[in-house]
């Protein structure tokens, strides 16, 4: 069978050289492997370090991961395409462990997960501790797969229309399609052996901006696929539960300034459940993982990372209306 492994590259050299030696390890299991690495645009030295490798190179404008994706699958002759990314690090039996699920004919894409290539770093840890935490109860099947570790039908994607690049950095693109193979009829085969090691944030406000980015295009995600609005099997009631808490506290904050003495404690509250739930979530990773940073670490992280979340989902809405609003005038003139 011929396979493809499509990696979108943007100013990626620290990295891109790992990948690529990781991807070239990969063991083929007998298959014919095509490795189609798509430059989007980069500015530093990505793509002459990626020429160093015996791999396809394509160079294009810059238009965001999701239409590099597109631009890989199309230029290659996979009839499975395997995506990854330019920070991630496939393990040598990655092809072995991904393709199995594809002998059933309704399953569209097979789903994998992560380890971790950078454990020196307490938030990197911490990371990769909460995403084995979710993964851990994950089932056979599941409504989204992460673009970082994900392989699709070429059939598929041709049916569906690959990536949706109106998503114009890593965002919600994967969780799009993923929507997308499912509304066509098929379902996502997840297994959680197949992994790729990925290079965490090591840094908190970087961290937090990426959460930020996300909340913000959730919105354009929930309204193409307002089914899905209750979240997916990597999205757990905690997530829900701690973006309506952050949500409520802040609605509130405002109040203050008219009633400062009736309000601080509903405030206080709100705030003490939140990061009481996610201070338990936090207790739980640290235990099973064996390390006590993660508590403290865990508890602050997760919790203010719920008000960057809903801060992006609501930023997002607002600039959507305004889009519309702006749309609809035009039409109207």
């Amino acid at each position: 069978m011929k396979l493809a492994v499509v990696i979108p590259l943007y100013n990626s050299a620290a990295t891109i050289a790992a990948t690529l030696e990781a991807t070239l390890a990969v063991e083929p299991n007998g298959h014919d492997v095509e490795i189609v690495v798509v430059d989007d645009g980069s500015t530093d030295e990505s793509r002459a370090v990626a020429a160093r490798y015996p791999v396809a190179v394509i160079p294009q404008a810059n238009t965001g991961p999701a239409g590099a994706r597109n631009t890989g699958w199309r230029r290659s002759d996979g009839e499975i395409i395997l995506f990854t990314d330019a920070d991630c690090r496939p393990e040598p039996d990655w092809i072995g462990q991904m393709l199995p699920p594809f002998e059933q004919e309704y399953v569209g894409a097979v789903a994998g997960s992560y380890s971790i290539a950078n454990p020196g770093r307490a938030l990197a840890r911490l990371i990769q501790a909460e995403i084995r935490h979710r993964h851990r109860v994950m089932g056979e099947f599941v409504k989204a797969g992460g673009s970082y570790n994900l392989a699709v039908r070429r059939s598929v994607l041709e049916q569906v229309g690959g990536f949706d690049e109106s998503y114009p950095t890593a965002s919600g693109e994967d969780n799009d399609l993923s929507y997308r193979i499912q509304k066509a009829g098929y379902r996502i085969a997840f297994n959680p052996n197949s992994r790729v090691a990925h290079v965490h944030p090591e840094r908190f406000w970087k961290y937090l901006k990426i959460q930020f980015v996300h909340g913000y295009w959730r919105g354009l995600l929930y309204r193409r696929h307002p089914e899905f609005v209750t979240g997916d099997d990597y999205t757990r009631p905690r997530d829900i539960l701690g973006s309506f808490l952050a949500t409520a506290f802040l609605g509130l904050c405002p109040l203050v300034l008219l009633a400062p003495r009736l309000m601080v404690w509903p405030l206080a509250a709100l705030l003490a459940a939140l990061v009481g739930m996610e201070g338990l979530c936090a207790l739980e990773i640290a235990i099973r993982n064996g390390d006590g940073i993660l508590f403290p670490l865990g508890t602050i992280t997760f919790s203010v990372r719920s008000f960057f979340r809903v801060t992006g989902w609501f930023r997002g809405l607002l600039a959507a209306t305004a889009r519309r609003e702006t749309a609809g005038a035009g039409v109207r003139r």
